[in-house]
C-alpha cells in the first residue's frame, strides 16, 4: 500500500475485507485486506485527509480534511454523498454513530458538530471547547458523545441535541483521545 506522502489513518471495514487509508497526498484509497492490492481509483480531495472511516454497515466512508470539511462517500463507487460538512477550521476527525445515522466531526475551530449521515445536514447545537477539539466518540448505544480538547477537558454531550451533560472533566494537560468503556 502506498500513498505519495504521510498516511494519517488506516482503518478496516466492519467485515475485515477492506482497508481505507487517508493521507497527506489529498487522497483516500481502498485496499483489499487479504492481498494489499488497491481497489479502484483513490478519491481525490482538495486538501490533505486526516482520517477516513467506514460506516457500521461498510457501505459509506466519512473523511475529515484539512480544508475545514468532512465528506461522505459511497464505499463502492467513490462518489460523494450528501452535502459537504463544513467547519471554520481544519477537521481533525469524523466518526459514525453505532447505527450509522449520524456523524460527529471535531475541528480546530473549537467545536464538535453533529451531522445527519444521509444528507450531511447539521443537527443540534455546536459542541464547544475553549481550544482545538481533538477527538470525539459515540457511546455504544449512540445516545452520548464524549469529546476532548486542548482546553484540558473532556466533555459529555447528548447525541440528539448537542447539549452538554454535566460538568467538564478536567485534566492537567491536553487530552488527545477519548473512548467510552464497553458498558458506556
Amino acid at each position: 500500500m502506498k500513498h505519495e506522502g504521510i498516511v494519517r489513518s488506516a482503518v478496516f471495514s466492519p467485515d475485515g475485507q477492506k482497508i481505507v487509508t487517508a493521507g497527506d497526498d489529498s487522497t483516500t484509497c481502498l485496499w483489499d485486506a487479504a492481498t494489499g492490492k488497491q481497489i479502484g481509483a483513490c478519491i481525490k480531495h482538495e486538501s490533505y485527509v486526516t482520517s477516513a472511516v467506514f460506516s457500521p454497515d461498510g457501505q459509506r466512508i466519512v473523511t475529515a480534511e484539512g480544508d475545514a470539511a468532512a465528506r461522505l462517500w459511497d464505499a463502492v463507487t467513490g462518489k460523494q454523498l450528501g452535502r459537504t460538512m463544513k467547519h471554520r477550521g481544519h477537521v481533525q476527525n469524523a466518526v459514525f454513530s453505532p447505527d450509522g445515522m449520524k456523524v460527529v466531526t471535531v475541528s480546530y475551530d473549537s467545536t464538535a458538530r453533529l451531522w445527519n449521515a444521509a444528507t450531511g445536514e447539521q443537527m443540534g447545537a455546536n459542541m464547544k471547547h475553549e481550544g482545538i477539539v481533538r477527538s470525539a466518540v459515540f457511546s455504544s448505544g449512540g445516545q452520548k458523545i464524549v469529546t476532548s480538547g486542548d482546553d484540558n477537558t473532556a466533555r459529555l454531550w447528548d447525541a440528539d441535541t448537542g447539549e452538554q451533560i454535566g460538568a467538564d472533566i478536567k485534566n492537567g494537560g491536553i487530552i488527545n483521545s477519548v473512548i467510552f468503556s464497553p458498558g458506556g
